[in-house]
């Protein structure tokens, strides 16, 4: 099992996920490898950091259905600075 220093397999083996070394780091390795691992019709990504309120995803899932979409995204919001590189505050602020 890889080392994490945040607890993140830890919580994920607790709450039943199945759990997969991945050796390079970084999250575009992460999900190449799901795509590649996991057969699925719909697949629900959330980041461990509850920067997006993983409780919106049981509207998402059917909006993503019922209008036949490619992919539905959730929008970011914190007020916590620290979760936000420069180039991510950017491209938040010209959305606006």
């Amino acid at each position: 099992m890889a080392t994490n220093t945040d607890g993140t397999i830890d919580k994920a083996l607790a709450a039943g996920a199945v759990v997969r070394l991945q050796t390079q780091q970084g999250e575009g390795h992460v999900v190449r490898r799901m795509f590649a691992d996991v057969e699925a019709d719909i697949y629900l990504l959330v980041d461990s950091d509850d920067i997006y309120d993983a409780t919106k995803a049981p509207d998402m899932v059917p909006m993503l259905l019922e209008q036949q979409l490619d992919m539905v995204a959730a929008t970011r919001v914190t007020s916590e600075q620290a979760a936000y590189r420069s180039v991510h505050r950017l491209g938040i602020a010209i959305k606006q």
